[in-house]
């Protein structure tokens, strides 16, 4: 029983973060540019598309917390 109640939490947080997004547009440009310059042979960042939220990306996760 104990492990249910630790699959449908884990299956409501990944529901919630990814209906949240907050991915900021400076902040979007900035990963894609860090992408365009990094050396990805295996095609890891293939998700990081322009269209895309960002906080859909593989590797990203978001927050409401910003450094300005």
């Amino acid at each position: 029983m104990r492990g249910l109640y630790y699959i449908v939490l884990a299956l409501f947080t990944i529901k919630f973060c990814s209906c949240s997004g907050i991915c900021k547009e400076n902040e979007k440009t900035a990963l894609l540019r860090l992408k365009k310059e990094a050396n990805d042979p295996t095609n890891v960042l293939s998700s990081w598309v322009d269209k895309e939220d960002c906080c859909n990306w593989e590797g990203v996760l978001c927050h409401n917390v910003t450094i300005d």
